[in-house]
């Protein structure tokens, strides 16, 4: 996960294999390992500072786009994470979204 949020650039030129860290950081926040949750909810803020526009605007051909994903997996991550890092989900989606919005306003 370190290495993952050390090279955002590798991910903004990699869109499916940026899609790939994002569902198995879902996956480690459900884990209940002691400090897994915590490195993966640090990594998804990462992400969403360095990777927001690539994330809110990824859509392969006929599949879900990835803030829908995302906005689905954060129902069911509410329930099981701490405070702290339910405060870094949120903080995350809402840079999302703010990048979302200013991206659709600017086209």
């Amino acid at each position: 996960m370190f290495i993952v949020g050390a090279y955002p650039q590798f991910l903004q030129n990699h869109k499916k294999f940026l899609k790939t860290v994002l569902q198995k950081l879902f996956e480690f926040m459900k884990e209940s390992h002691p400090g897994i949750q915590d490195m993966a909810s640090d990594t998804f803020l990462k992400l969403g500072k360095s990777c927001s526009t690539k994330i809110s605007f990824y859509c392969e051909n006929g599949e879900t786009p990835l803030m829908e994903e995302i906005f689905e997996n954060a129902k069911d991550l509410v329930k099981i994470l701490e405070f702290r890092q339910k405060r870094q989900l949120f903080e995350t989606l809402a840079i999302l979204s703010f990048s979302f919005e200013n991206s659709s306003k600017k086209n």
